[in-house]
């Protein structure tokens, strides 16, 4: 009777389903500051939040929204300028979702497909009103088969969401007027 109990206490330890590691994305924190010659530098978010399947972003350990406000205060800082008085920089969009991606090959294994999607929008404002918009947006994809293991699995959300921070960095650095901005 006593290697029942223990035989169901090792497969109940083995049933519990594995954690996800920290997923490291690089958010520009070591990196130089871009100064905003600004107040004040706000960020706030739409993207609203879903439990449910296709949508995964929940499950993460760093969801593609926190990727994103991490980024906006590692690198943005406000110098008090005579251009605007606040920046809001607002996330439209920070999903990812899985969806099966079926082969029409009979040797070749299911796979499932993976899209982040992301959607920012810097608003520039001066006594009340906004005087320059810029958006910017895009989406990351990557495929896995559906036996991956989690190790395969985080690799690629880690890839997906430096990805997404590098886009959104080089498109503000090079799409925002430079009257706005200053690298230290």
């Amino acid at each position: 009777m006593k290697w029942v109990g223990v035989f169901f206490c090792f497969l109940c330890v083995a049933c519990v389903a594995p954690n996800y590691k920290s997923v490291e994305v690089n958010t520009f924190e070591n990196e130089k500051q871009v100064g905003v010659y600004v107040q004040s530098v706000n960020v706030s978010s739409l993207v609203e939040h879903f439990d449910r399947l296709p949508h995964i972003e929940e499950e993460m350990p760093l969801s593609p929204e926190n990727a994103l406000r991490k980024w906006v205060q590692n690198r943005f800082y406000p110098i008090n300028g005579k251009q605007a008085d606040q920046l809001g920089i607002v996330i439209e969009k920070a999903y990812l979702t899985q969806a099966d991606d079926k082969i029409t090959k009979w040797y070749m294994l299911d796979n499932v497909k993976y899209t982040l999607t992301y959607a920012l929008r810097f608003e520039f404002v001066k006594a009340g009103r906004v005087i320059y918009t810029h958006e910017i947006g895009g989406y990351e994809t990557s495929s896995l088969p559906k036996r991956s293991s989690i190790a395969a699995k985080e690799a690629v959300f880690e890839k997906m969401l430096n990805a997404m921070i590098y886009k959104v960095d080089e498109q503000v650095l090079h799409q925002l007027p430079n009257r706005f901005l200053t690298i230290n």
